[in-house]
């Protein structure tokens, strides 16, 4: 091979070969956590032969979806030559342990730093069992969401189509549990929050996405501020402030004594301009609930007129899970 090209190869072959070693060590890991939980469990239950069949269960992880079948089938009959009833508890412990195989593949998205790597556990999240699946995707849409909206927007750039890929992934987890749990409101929020951060850096159009889908929740959810204060936060966005300020001002109507909406509309009237109104409630504000102010009172005193900083507000306060936090955070 030609000195000009010795290297470059060189450099390829060994980020594929540390790929695999990693994903090797991933699998080899959930291969003997997976043979210990079935060899505890079949020990427990009084199955013959449970080291081998733990060992079987170990080995068959390896293979997707077929092998934890055929190790479940193996386990399933040899109890069953003992009394049909064991084998029925045999049959029930492996559908247990399915759904926390799904959990640690959950678990690796998070830790994962590698997109690639990223995109075949999250499919194995989703996947592996319909035990807790709804409630993986709702945990593993919002992860993805806040990662966007989180890092730096050159990055995301970068990495555009990895990125795409786990968001329709999650776009399409998300609808399905919306088909099959129409009043599953955490769905429709998630969603929402979705196509906020798809729209943010990505691709403006899912702005209408993100419109869609919580005005279809507000609809099926009138008395709910919730989706009323995501939409107030896709319109500051798009900067439409006046209509932001009319759903403000309805969303705000319905829990006027909650602190979360009281921050909210505050937030909502500095970040349209609305200063006299603001400085007005703010004093008001202070006087009925001095600690509540006290601890509100940083946000509303950032400048706002930096760009990145405005936007920052609006990720953390309408999206983050906690909605009083660090103004260190944004500074």
């Amino acid at each position: 091979m030609p000195d000009a090209y010795e290297k470059p190869f060189l450099h390829i072959f060994n980020r594929f070969k540390l790929k695999i070693r990693r994903w090797f060590a991933a699998q080899l890991a959930l291969s003997l956590i997976i043979g210990i939980l079935v060899g505890v469990g079949l020990w427990l239950l009084g199955v013959k032969y449970f080291l081998v069949l733990a060992i079987l269960a170990a080995v068959f992880e390896i293979v997707p979806i077929i092998g934890p079948i055929l190790a479940g089938a193996a386990a399933f009959l040899i109890a069953s030559s003992s009394s049909i009833s064991l084998g029925l508890y045999t049959l029930l412990f492996f559908f247990v342990v399915q759904p926390g195989r799904a959990q640690i593949a959950a678990r690796d998205v998070v830790m994962s730093t590698q997109m690639n790597e990223r995109f075949t556990i999250y499919h194995d999240a989703m996947n592996l069992s319909p035990i807790g699946n709804d409630a993986r995707k709702i945990f593993l849409s919002a992860f993805t969401s806040t990662l966007i909206l989180d890092i730096k927007s050159e990055v995301v750039l970068k990495n555009r189509e990895l990125f795409e890929r786990e968001l329709r992934l999650a776009e399409s987890g998300l609808k399905e549990t919306i088909n099959s749990h129409p009043t599953f409101l955490r769905a429709y929020l998630n969603l929402g929050l979705l196509y906020q951060a798809w729209a943010r850096i990505i691709d403006e159009k899912k702005f209408t996405d993100a419109e869609s889908v919580l005005s279809t929740a507000i609809f099926l959810f009138p008395n709910n501020s919730l989706p009323q204060w995501q939409l107030v936060g896709v319109y500051l966005d798009q900067k439409q402030f006046q209509t932001a300020l009319e759903l403000a001002d309805r969303a705000f109507a319905l829990d006027t004594n909650v602190r979360h909406s009281y921050f909210r509309y505050l937030l909502t009237l500095k970040l349209a301009g609305q200063e006299q109104e603001l400085h007005n409630m703010t004093e008001e504000t202070q006087k009925v609930d001095p600690e509540f102010f006290y601890l509100i009172e940083p946000f509303l005193s950032l400048d706002i007129s930096n760009e990145e900083v405005r936007e920052l507000v609006i990720t953390r306060f309408y999206y983050a899970t906690s909605f009083l936090f660090d103004v260190n955070q944004i500074e």
